[in-house]
This record gives structure tokens, C-alpha cells and sequence, in this order.
């Protein structure tokens, strides 16, 4: 039977240093080699940007576990939550932005940063935990 009240009755802090914390080894040898080590703002985006791929895959199948622990009606708040979630993000990342070439990096870090903390909430809220490998398990 599915559990409908999954969710927490108040909203789950993630601190930036745990977000940090979850950012795997590849997102710093990236960052730390190559033209991005020069600080080339398009070949840091594109660190990010990889990463970013790899963290939504992640966030991805946990919020398909979630959904699949829930009945019509949790499943339906889930949905909306996630939409809204979305638009809040993205609206906020867009807001952070200078409007220079720091942009190809401040965007998609700040997506990178906004979907792992998401990928963390829904996990607190799940049966399963993803590796940093992005391989999900029971908790």
C-alpha cells in the first residue's frame, strides 16, 4: 500500500557545505585541469554543465522512487511540488546572474548546487540513497 504522507511536515534545510560535500571528484579534476584551471569561463561552464547532467540523472531516479512509494494523491502533490520546484530554481539561478561571461559559469553552478539540494530533500523522503556513482540503493 502506498505511504501518502512521505511528506515531512517541515521543509528539510540542506546546507550549501552539504551540497559541496556531494560534489564528486570528477567536478574538481575537471575544474583543476585544462583551460578551466586557466579560469576560461566557457570551459568552467562546461565542468558544470557535465556535472549538472550527471547530478539531474541522479535526482531523477530518486524522485521516480518517491513517486513510486506514493498513491494518486501524493503522487499528484509530488508533481506539482517538483514543477514548482523547477520554475523556482531556474528563476532564481537566472536572477543570480550578472549578465557577463561569469554567466557560463554562475548559471550552471548554481543549477548544479539547486539540483543536488533537491536530489538531497527527496532522498530524506525516500526508501532509496544514490551513490556519488549515481547508483541508487535501498536506505
Amino acid at each position: 500500500m502506498p505511504v501518502e504522507d512521505a511528506t515531512p511536515s517541515l521543509p528539510l534545510v540542506i546546507t550549501d557545505a552539504q551540497v559541496r560535500a556531494e560534489y564528486p571528484q570528477r567536478l574538481h579534476e575537471c575544474l583543476d585541469t585544462g583551460e578551466a584551471a586557466k579560469g576560461v569561463s566557457v570551459a568552467m561552464g562546461g565542468c558544470f554543465n557535465a556535472e549538472l547532467q550527471a547530478q539531474d540523472a541522479r535526482l531523477n531516479a530518486v524522485y521516480r522512487a518517491v513517486m513510486a512509494g506514493l498513491g494518486d494523491a501524493g503522487k499528484a502533490r509530488l508533481r506539482a511540488e517538483e514543477l514548482a520546484w523547477i520554475d523556482q530554481r531556474d528563476i532564481g539561478c537566472r536572477e543570480a546572474a550578472s549578465g557577463g561571461s561569469l554567466d557560463r559559469v554562475e548559471i550552471p553552478a548554481c543549477l548544479l548546487t539547486e539540483t543536488v539540494r533537491r536530489r538531497l530533500a527527496l532522498e530524506a523522503r525516500s526508501p532509496v540513497r544514490s551513490s556519488a556513482r549515481g547508483e541508487v540503493s535501498l536506505n
